[in-house]
């Protein structure tokens, strides 16, 4: 199988001062934590990321500009179903930057699953990290706004839910959230 493993890192951080995704957690950049993740699965990986971004990315990652950022992370998914249907891959895996508890692991269970796949939150609400299969990326080109993956996700029968650790699928949002995950990450 082909599949593409898009990494969302095009938000405002509005939070932070300055460039979350750059910022110390556990020895590294946040971002590098989600994009290690991605490149563990062995497959393609685009970083979408907003223009002006200035945090350094692997050379084994493609960085995409999303010139739409400011209009919401579903500009992201589109972008990363439009490069994923444009490369003729067969399946398009989405997970956000600033979930740096995430695995490689993970994100493989997710594509093995077969079909559309998502995380399963404590709350029963699925969403990213998300797989999609080929067949979905008309659907996903279409969004927009500030809604992410688990609203059209709930709309869709047959979604498979894959369980996870509620720690692992923890977005850092703000300085809280950043030492949070170091200490999970050093722990």
């Amino acid at each position: 199988m082909r599949a593409l493993v898009a990494v969302l890192g095009a938000g405002s951080a509005s939070r932070f001062a300055g460039e979350k995704l750059a910022r110390p957690c556990a020895g590294k950049p946040l971002v590098s934590w989600a994009l290690e993740a991605a490149i563990a699965t062995g497959f393609d990986v685009a970083f979408i990321a907003r223009p002006g971004t200035t945090c350094h990315i692997p050379e084994a990652c493609t960085v995409v500009l999303n010139d739409e950022a400011e209009q919401g992370i579903a500009t992201s998914i589109a972008c990363a179903a439009r490069i994923a249907r444009g490369g003729y891959y067969d399946g398009l895996l989405v997970t956000l930057a600033d979930m740096p508890l995430v695995t490689g692991d993970l994100l493989l269970r997710l594509v093995r699953a077969g079909a559309t796949s998502a995380c399963c939150y404590a709350d029963g609400r699925l969403g990213v990290p998300a797989f999609f299969p080929s067949h979905r990326f008309p659907q996903l080109d279409g969004l927009a706004g500030d809604s992410g993956a688990g609203v059209i996700i709930a709309g869709w029968s047959g979604v498979i839910a894959v369980a996870c650790d509620p720690i692992m699928v923890m977005d850092v949002d703000d300085a809280i959230g950043l030492e949070l995950a170091a200490a999970q990450l050093v722990g």
